[in-house]
């Protein structure tokens, strides 16, 4: 059996090994449950206006059993002083905003302290852009969705948008928690209505520090073991439910 995972960066990022890894664990687990083996492999996992032509390329190379959908609450609620850079008039801002999200993206420099304290400053002082909108990012998701489910052979699991740690003020706090929740709801009500399996988190579900990597985004193996016992229920779920209506 295959899955097909449009994941996050959390897949791959630190120094971890594969079995520690939430998808890898969630795996394991379906294969305990479903009595079948299981294979699991990536897809493109970003709302860009045309993910579902994306899709449409990984369906045909893969022809997936199931696919978890993850949405992130970083497309629509994580404040980004080098995106408003780039989207910003001042001379070489875009140049500017690249080098600086390359930086971050690497763990010696996005795990230093010094970089959350700059980051606290920037944003404190410039603000930051939002890659996406709620609703925008929303409409994404459903259209890859909808490429799906036109392919009745294929179960259907989504994974909503996970709260995380802002550095900035309670104002910007509250913002960001406001774009995620609004995210949060709008698949909600999508999955609700395709009738596909939905794992909704509200604010009360971030991730302690004592999960977190020093960037304080991404997860430890103590916070991979968390997710991935939530992503099984989801995919349980759906999973059974596919079998039950295909069995009819």
């Amino acid at each position: 059996m295959k899955l097909l995972r449009l994941g996050l960066s959390d897949d791959r990022y630190g120094d971890l090994e594969t079995s520690a890894r939430s998808w890898h664990i969630a795996q394991t687990r379906l294969e305990e449950a479903s009595g079948e083996p299981w294979e699991t492999v990536f897809g493109p996992s970003w709302p860009y206006p045309d993910w579902a032509e994306r899709l449409e390329s990984s369906l045909d190379e893969h022809s997936p059993d199931m696919v978890m959908v993850c949405c992130a609450a970083y497309w629509v609620a994580y404040p980004s002083a080098p995106l408003k850079a780039s989207r910003s008039r001042i001379p070489l801002g875009g140049r500017l905003g690249g080098v600086a999200r390359d930086l971050a993206r690497r763990p010696v420099f996005g795990d230093r302290a010094l970089v959350h304290a700059a980051r606290r400053l920037v944003l404190g002082s410039a603000g930051g852009a939002f890659h996406r909108e709620p609703v925008e990012a929303s409409k994404s998701v459903e259209s890859a969705l909808r490429v799906i489910l036109q392919r009745e052979e294929i179960a259907v699991a989504v994974r909503g948008p996970l709260p995380f740690r802002v550095d900035g003020s309670r104002k910007l706090i509250a913002v960001c928690e406001a774009r995620r929740s609004a995210f949060n709801d709008s698949l909600a009500a999508v999955c609700s209505r395709l009738h596909v399996e939905y794992l909704p988190y509200g604010p009360q579900d971030v991730h302690p520090m004592t999960e977190l990597l020093g960037d304080r985004i991404h997860v430890n193996e103590a916070g991979h073991k968390r997710r991935a016992d939530q992503e099984f229920g989801v995919m349980e779920r759906a999973w059974n439910s596919h079998v039950h209506a295909t069995s009819r």
